[in-house]
């Protein structure tokens, strides 16, 4: 099963952590990468070319509300909420919004009947998928906003109210729920003096968690993001694989973050790997190898010439061994030849050891990079018809072996810097 989680930034995502715990837990075989896409024009041209290749993505910002638009016909969300954060494309499309049902389980499994009065901060899409799963309590909501507010995405019922941000005086009642969907990069200085009572506190976003030290120094209960993204998760997974009956209880052994000293660019010829694998290990302060450089080195031949001599079975066996041998190198970026994911060996290999980034490039952008280069031994000749034909019999297993995807028509080393610099060791 091929699953992928896309927006941007999207490195930082712990999707592929949570969903290859469920994988493992519920014996259920999965490969779960990345893919950033900050566009929805990119992402259906992704959709249209992968549907039959993808069995489902999860989808984040900024694409949940544009992906509800272009798909809403195939919806099976609540009326009222307008975004989407799982698209299924086997065996019919539909999409859902598992926030929804992750927030339901937040209040009864954890909060349970303690409140009678909720305080949302924010007003984005998250505040409204918590206002449409909190009016079935029939309890009063007040909403604080930053700026402005579309209640267009909100209930309309009696029980919600509207106040701006810096009307929130104080939080002293010890039956309500703070439910926090500010964005991460706000500004919190106007909060710490001003909750000092709540039955819970709840983040919803993990990689900050804002309310925590408030939480703690007042003796409030505390919900971080890391339960809403478990709960959201467990039930994606539950749509992905058709397995309704899966456990929803919270576990925190799934929990682990990853650090990268070693990444590997994999894609067709024309990618630009090496280019990119350069400029990227000069950001990074790693140490670039291309991995063909090496081979040619190693064998004082040319590709080309390896392939003539002992052919494409032999030079796959060096990629092997040279894999090997670089493997107790720290702080490295790999640019690796278009064929590697061929050899299963390779593919475990450096899924084991590597943070793996797909270049997916057009045909049309990669044959005007080679320009006939001489030494792309399986593409002399015809090469549009051959770069198509390798294209299509690698592109399974190039997502199959990939953390992380790029379009790599346009290039653009910083992008990728700024997005994956939060999960490399330094």
């Amino acid at each position: 099963m091929l699953l992928s989680v896309a927006g941007y930034p999207i490195a930082h995502s712990l999707s592929p952590v949570l969903f290859n715990y469920f994988s493992t837990k519920y014996h259920i075989p999965i490969h779960y990468s990345r893919i950033a896409i900050n566009n929805i024009d990119e992402f259906n041209k992704l959709f249209d070319k992968n549907k039959y290749i993808f069995d489902g993505f999860n989808i984040t910002y900024p694409l949940k509300n544009e992906i509800y638009s272009t798909w809403q016909q195939h919806s099976d969300i609540p009326l009222g909420i307008k975004s989407c954060n799982t698209l299924i494309c086997k065996p019919n499309i539909r999409i859902y919004n598992t926030d929804y049902l992750a927030f339901r389980h937040i209040i009864n499994k954890e909060i349970k009947d303690k409140w009678d009065l909720a305080i949302i901060l924010g007003s984005g899409m998250t505040a409204a998928v918590c206002a449409w799963q909190l009016i079935n309590y029939d309890k009063p909501i007040t909403i604080f906003y930053h700026k402005n507010t579309n209640v267009d995405y909100f209930p309309q019922t009696n029980n919600i109210h509207y106040k701006q941000l810096n009307e929130f005086h104080e939080s002293t009642y010890n039956k309500a729920i703070v439910i926090n969907t500010l964005s991460p990069l706000a500004n919190y200085d106007f909060l710490p003096n001003k909750i000092s009572k709540a039955t819970a506190i709840i983040d919803a976003d993990y990689r900050n968690k804002p309310l925590e030290d408030i939480a703690l120094m007042n003796y409030i209960d505390y919900i971080d993001g890391y339960h809403w993204l478990y709960y959201q998760g467990i039930e994606a997974f539950k749509l992905f694989t058709n397995q309704a009956n899966l456990q929803i209880e919270y576990d925190e052994k799934w929990l682990k973050t990853n650090k990268y000293d070693k990444i590997a660019l994999i894609g067709m010829s024309g990618a630009g790997k090496t280019t990119v694998g350069k400029l990227l290990a000069k950001k990074m302060n790693y140490e670039f190898i291309d991995l063909d450089d090496l081979i040619e080195k190693k064998e004082n031949k040319s590709i080309s010439q390896i392939f003539a001599d002992e052919g494409e079975e032999f030079f796959r066996q060096l990629e092997t061994k040279m894999l090997t041998e670089l493997i107790n190198n720290d702080k490295l970026v790999i640019s690796t030849g278009g064929g590697i994911i061929k050899n299963e060996k390779n593919r475990e290999f450096l899924k084991n050891n590597f943070f793996n980034i797909f270049m997916n490039v057009s045909i049309d952008e990669a044959l005007k990079r080679l320009q006939q280069n001489e030494n792309r031994p399986l593409l002399i000749g015809n090469s549009k018809n051959k770069w198509q034909k390798l294209y299509d019999e690698r592109l399974l297993l190039y997502y199959q072996t990939a953390d992380y995807i790029i379009n790599a028509d346009n290039n653009n080393v910083d992008l990728i810097y700024e997005d994956i610099k939060e999960i490399i060791k330094k």
